[in-house]
């Protein structure tokens, strides 16, 4: 009965970078360089954000894709969040990437680390249409520096290239 009803309120979603890791897997060898990054960055910014005493939601693509935009917040079974934060990227889903888009035009925070994608499952590496998005997301296809850029509906992109340090001072 404890903690079963209600909705867990939490305004920082952490995005689970399951097509990276799988992008940057070697069969009988383990991950890439990549992999090792990705997943340094992605367990540490919960650590990161926790130290801080910030609670958070891990987020997949499914629950992104059927999430409901609204005023700058992501909406899905009970939980929302206004912030969300992308590890290190090399492959994303199309329908995510829009998704942020949209999310980031109507008011969203998205913290990127590290790495930007430039590829996506539906074509591959170098895919036009990631390259396009990243750089309308972060004036750039391939960010090095740290990026803060303003959007349309109040909405905002970063890109941390040293990583999480820093996030949890960001989503205050």
């Amino acid at each position: 009965f404890l903690q079963s009803q209600g909705d867990h309120l939490a305004d920082v979603g952490v995005f689970y970078p399951v097509h990276t890791m799988q992008a940057n897997y070697v069969a009988h060898k383990g991950g890439t360089d990549m992999a090792a990054l990705t997943e340094v960055q992605f367990w540490g910014v919960g650590q990161h954000l926790l130290k801080h005493q910030i609670d958070f939601h891990y987020v997949n693509d499914a629950s992104l894709q059927a999430g409901t935009l609204s005023e700058g917040r992501i909406a899905r079974n009970g939980t929302e969040f206004s912030t969300l934060v992308l590890p290190p990227l090399t492959t994303i889903d199309r329908d995510t990437l829009r998704k942020l888009e949209e999310f980031v035009g109507q008011g969203g925070l998205l913290i990127s680390l590290v790495a930007t994608p430039s590829a996506s499952v539906e074509e591959g590496r170098n895919d036009p249409e990631v390259l396009a998005a990243v750089e309308r997301l972060f004036g750039e296809a391939r960010p090095t520096a740290r990026v803060e850029r303003a959007h349309g509906g109040g909405g905002a992109s970063i890109f941390l290239p040293a990583g999480f340090t820093g996030v949890a001072e960001l989503v205050r």
